[in-house]
C-alpha cells in the first residue's frame, strides 16, 4: 500500500493505553518506512479517555497531525537508529498530549480491562 502512494497508519504502542500513560512504542512503524523509504507523521489524539456507547457521539477527540519526523539518520539494518526513531516518534506524540511516558510495552487487551 505505502509503495504504491497510500497512507498506512498504525498505533505504535500496539494497544490503546490501559491508564491514560504512553507506553514504549514497538518498532513497526520505523522499520516500514526505512524499508519503504516513506515519511513517518505523527497523530496525536486527545480526548479519547472515558469514552463509552453513552458518551461517544457527545464526546470530543482533538486529532492533531504533527511535523514528520527526520529519518535521515535511520537504517533498516541498524537497530539503534531504529529504536531510536521509535522513541522520537513517542516523544512527539507525549510532547504534544502531555502523556506520562513508561518505559515498557502496554499489555494488549489490557485497556479493556481497565474500562470494564
Amino acid at each position: 500500500m505505502v509503495r504504491s502512494g497510500g497512507a498506512w497508519g498504525i498505533h505504535p504502542e500496539g494497544t490503546r493505553s490501559p491508564d491514560g500513560r504512553i507506553y514504549k512504542g514497538h518498532t513497526g512503524v520505523i522499520r516500514v518506512a526505512a524499508a519503504t523509504g516513506t515519511p513517518v507523521v505523527p497523530i496525536a489524539l486527545t480526548g479519547t479517555d472515558g469514552r463509552n456507547r453513552r458518551t461517544f457521539l457527545r464526546s470530543r477527540v482533538t486529532v492533531d497531525v504533527l511535523p514528520p519526523l527526520d529519518m535521515s539518520d535511520v537504517s533498516i539494518d541498524d537497530e539503534v537508529s531504529i529504536r531510536r526513531a521509535t522513541d522520537r516518534l513517542i516523544d512527539a506524540i507525549a510532547a504534544r498530549t502531555g502523556q506520562e511516558r513508561v518505559p515498557v510495552y502496554a499489555k494488549p487487551g489490557s485497556a479493556r480491562k481497565q474500562a470494564s
